[in-house]
């Protein structure tokens, strides 16, 4: 038996269709997004590190069939709408909606095919068909639609104004869909990553708004009782004939005022909320590269953060109010102990289960001046619990009444008091961020040349490899200059000394090196020669640049007195675990 599609030959009917497709639109373009990171994903070489679990295979299977299932329901209704359109237009919608049904099908079934693909393993017949799928519904369908939705918004008069920002928003995602292809072909360091940020959250609100328009645009149709074509055209004659009394006038007109308010409140809510809901859900991922372009809720405080320090200059005296971490709140057991690491006052930090014979030494940041902060607490607490291993964190003598080298002097201090308590050097790892970055490498450099043995590894998060030079940073500011002026005493201590700036160290002989740093930061440079110095003399080193990612990003697994998944940046989780790798890698028990 043959079964033939039959046209609605109603506006009702048509509404109907339209309302099954915003509805089934509106769920699966969002656990796509916050349970694959679609389509940030399908531009990664490298999309996950293990295969993915049922949480993420199901709903995002269910969303790619319900993209298959829209693309039927739009090529059906560009079929429908014909019938009541002017015939300059009836054939470009109908064939705008059926190129756009093709790409949202395609991509559906290429979508289902790449979760196949990816829960096994990752290769280059992957990376195309990734590829492919991205072109297809990230910037041949937006451009589409958006010309298909301006011509239904003009010709039929439905909800212009709304309309038109949803087509904005088509162009929007058009154009950061574009720039993160741009940057894909770039070398990490010159990606526009910024400028993609801004436009990927521009795009949601303005994808929002075209889902929105699509929903009014279907209880539109639904509500017509006549032909539009003949109510578009209708002779202006024909309505003088009709007799309205005055008060039915000011009654309709009433009535229409509210319901504009309802309609403007009720689409208010959900843009809000489909941007709130779709920002603040960004997944972690699984990668074991770095992501291909900062999440949204990275973007969004990136930005945020920008504004704020431009309106209102923080303080740049030094911070001394030390920390309490027994008020702060943990989703695991976590334990802290002070002791006196031969005169260098430190804190254990160690999870349930930690193994006794293993041991990180953290030298927190903080511009040579500041003691540590809740977010150093929280993050040797995760390294500790991810790691198996006791963290110590000492607090060096800081600046500007301790410059160099008193705080490196500590730090040496600290690791040589580690040895006499039983840690083989094989069983330690030194790592710090920012300020602790360069006391990581400076501490290993004093340390061999003293003849110690060396520890296993050394991790350095955005590390200031070069106190010669102050490069700009967006949400530090001048502050970068003043710490180093202070660490060196004001130009007493050459900043070229080796151990002030490990850039122009002899770099021979040092452990395996992790070096971090984000693409917005002062420290990026640093890092990236640093880097090319330690191959240079023979050292084994990993070198992540992360897109989009600001000056110490690991460290904003939270803004508050609680660490949770619930609030935590993507990118700061992600990181932390390549980091556990590589500590794991080296390190011995």
């Amino acid at each position: 038996m043959i079964v033939h599609w039959t046209r609605p030959t109603t506006t009702r009917s048509v509404g109907s269709i339209v309302l099954l497709l915003a509805f089934l639109l509106t769920l699966a373009s969002f656990p796509l997004q916050t349970t694959l990171n679609d389509p940030v994903l399908l531009l990664m070489q490298a999309p996950l590190a293990k295969p993915a679990g049922l949480e993420e295979i199901l709903p995002a299977c269910l969303a790619f069939l319900a993209l298959a299932a829209c693309s039927m329901l739009l090529i059906a209704i560009s079929r429908s709408l014909t019938a009541f359109l002017e015939k300059s237009d009836d054939r470009h919608v109908s064939i705008i909606g059926r190129l756009a049904g093709i790409s949202w099908a395609t991509g559906s079934g290429l979508g289902l095919l790449l979760l196949l693909l990816w829960s096994t393993t990752a290769s280059s017949v992957a990376f195309i068909l990734a590829l492919v799928l991205f072109l297809l519904t990230e910037i041949g369908a937006p451009l589409l639609l958006l010309s298909w939705t301006v011509i239904l918004a003009r010709q039929l008069r439905a909800y212009q104004a709304i309309g038109n920002l949803g087509a904005i928003g088509l162009l929007l995602t058009c154009l950061r869909s574009l720039l993160w292809g741009l940057n894909a072909l770039l070398p990490i360091t010159s990606g526009f990553y910024v400028a993609a940020g801004i436009l990927n959250i521009l795009a949601v609100i303005g994808s929002s708004f075209w889902l929105l328009w699509l929903w009014l645009f279907g209880f539109w149709c639904f509500r017509q009782d006549k032909n539009v074509r003949s109510v578009t055209q209708a002779p202006q004659a024909s309505r003088k004939d009709i007799q309205i009394n005055e008060t039915h006038i000011k009654r309709r007109t009433f009535l229409r005022f509210f319901a504009s308010v309802g309609v403007g409140t009720a689409g208010s809510a959900f843009v809000l909320a489909r941007t709130g809901l779709t920002i603040g859900n960004a997944p972690e991922g699984e990668s074991d590269n770095v992501p291909a372009e900062p999440s949204l809720i990275a973007s969004y405080y990136f930005v945020l953060s920008v504004i704020f320090v431009r309106l209102f200059p923080g303080n740049s005296a030094p911070l001394r109010t030390t920390v309490d971490p027994q008020r702060l709140s943990f989703p695991f057991a976590v334990s802290f102990e002070r002791v006196n690491a031969d005169g260098v006052p430190a804190q254990f930090v160690y999870a349930r289960g930690v193994t006794k014979n293993k041991v990180i030494l953290y030298l927190p940041g903080g511009r040579f001046m500041d003691v540590a902060r809740e977010v150093h607490f929280f993050l040797t607490a995760q390294l500790s619990q991810q790691t198996g291993a006791y963290v110590l964190m000492p607090q060096y003598r800081l600046a500007p009444e301790h410059p160099f080298p008193a705080g490196l002097e500590d730090c040496v201090t600290a690791y040589k008091w580690l040895r006499k308590q039983g840690f083989a050097a094989s069983q330690i790892v030194i790592a710090g961020e920012s300020a602790g970055g360069n006391l990581t490498l400076t501490t290993a450099l004093a340390l061999r040349e003293n003849h110690e043995e060396l520890p296993a590894a050394l991790v350095a998060i955005s590390p200031a490899c070069d106190l010669t030079t102050a490069e700009p940073d967006p949400l530090l500011g001048n502050m970068v200059s003043r710490a180093y002026a202070s660490y060196t005493n004001h130009g007493a201590v050459d900043p070229h000394h080796p151990l002030v700036s490990p850039l122009y160290a002899d770099a021979h002989g040092l452990p395996p090196t992790f070096l971090l740093a984000g693409t917005e930061e002062f420290a990026k440079r640093d890092t990236v020669l640093m880097a090319d110095r330690l191959r240079r003399a023979g050292v084994e080193v990993k070198l992540e640049i992360w897109p989009g990612m600001w000056h110490a990003w690991p460290l904003f697994a939270t803004d508050t007195t609680t660490l949770s998944q619930n609030n935590a940046l993507p990118e700061a989780q992600l990181s932390i675990r390549h980091i556990t790798k590589f500590i794991r890698q080296y390190q011995r028990t």
